[in-house]
């Protein structure tokens, strides 16, 4: 009887192996596959770093309004590369609110770069250099152009920056939405699990979280 048994172990086992081999072979496969995504992620960053720092050193050697007029459609050009790799997951949600808060901070603060004209100082502001550079980008990002005219809607709006923060964050997520077709369509897929670097819904609640337990924190620090 415990011959018989054993037996029946051994066959299940043997029959159960190839199932549980493939198990993890799947497991194996799918955690590659995100480490490799995110390592794309990693260069793809930082690839949008160097950009930003040679042309934000170009942006100290302006004296034209020419090199102006170069600086801003660079600028605007890279912000629109941002935009199509957010997109297309290969930058993460965290990153895409902090560089697009960046864009609304310029026009909120009405940044912008002075240039001589016959000896005379000219300066061309933020929303100027924007509006300078849609020619190159209105046709071939028009969802990219309607995202930054409503952040440079928001950087008008009287209210405080951590609201504006938030509605930024919101109008990213409607942006998800409306290009799910896309995002769906460049997103990468091991079998059919779904590789992607978060979403700015998740990043939303996330943030939402971390404030309420910092003024849960703070609540108790003043008591």
């Amino acid at each position: 009887m415990l011959s018989t048994f054993i037996d029946q172990v051994s066959y299940v086992v043997h029959a159960l192996f190839p199932i549980g081999t493939l198990i993890i072979a799947l497991i194996v496969g799918y955690s590659a596959a995100q480490i490799n995504r995110k390592n794309k992620m990693v260069d793809v960053a930082m690839h949008c770093i160097t950009r930003y720092d040679i042309i934000s050193h170009d942006r100290t050697q302006v004296t034209t309004r020419e090199q102006v007029l170069s600086y801003y459609r660079r600028y605007f050009g890279l912000k629109s590369d941002q935009f199509d790799y957010w997109l297309s997951g290969l930058i993460d949600a965290e990153n895409m609110a902090s560089w697009s808060y960046a864009t609304l901070n310029g026009f909120e603060q009405e940044k912008h770069l002075c240039y001589l004209v016959d000896g005379k100082e000219e300066c061309m502001t933020f929303a100027e250099g924007w509006k300078e550079s849609l020619g190159v980008h209105d046709a071939p990002n028009a969802t990219f152009v309607r995202v930054v005219e409503k952040i440079r809607e928001l950087a008008k709006k009287d209210i405080g920056r951590k609201e504006k923060y938030y509605e930024l964050i919101k109008l990213l997520e409607l942006t998800e939405e409306i290009e799910r077709d896309f995002i769906k369509f460049a997103d990468v897929r091991f079998f059919f699990m779904r590789i992607r670097g978060g979403n700015m819904r998740a990043f939303r609640k996330i943030e939402e979280r971390h404030h309420k337990r910092v003024e849960g924190v703070n609540g108790t620090l003043d008591r």
